[in-house]
């Protein structure tokens, strides 16, 4: 996943632009999510769908309210950024964590069969959501 933040040239708009090959479906309803369910004022510009081709997916979230011209945008700007920080960790640790860990698995341990790769997939996803030693 890329991520950038800048600044429009014209409007002197705030934005953050995200991109993704494979999660494009889960950074999408995060997004949302952020948007309708957090109530934060951005605007989704999609730049590049990322489906025809197997290219990035790219989004441009606009910051609706923030034109960074006083402290009190400037904090603004922090605090949304704290949002965007905050579902993106949500969506590594539900989402791409355990694709990552199954893709290592698989590409370590071919010589194993399927349950023992499954076994050792269950034991570190219980490691990594804090169960311990399973």
């Amino acid at each position: 996943m890329h991520i950038f933040s800048g600044e429009g040239f014209f409007l002197n708009e705030q934005y953050i632009e995200l991109g993704t090959t494979y999660y494009q479906e889960n950074l999408c309803r995060k997004l949302n999510d952020l948007r309708n369910k957090e109530g934060l004022p951005i605007e989704l510009c999609e730049i590049s769908n990322g489906r025809q081709d197997g290219s990035q997916y790219l989004v441009r979230c606009v910051f609706l309210d923030v034109k960074c011209k006083n402290n009190n945008d400037r904090i603004k700007l922090k605090i949304y950024k704290y949002y965007f920080a905050k579902a993106l960790a949500d969506i590594i640790l539900q989402e791409w964590e355990r694709n990552f860990v199954r893709k290592v698995l698989m590409r370590e341990y071919k010589d194993k069969n399927t349950i023992e790769i499954e076994q050792i997939f269950d034991k570190t996803c219980g490691y990594l959501n804090g169960k311990g030693s399973g």
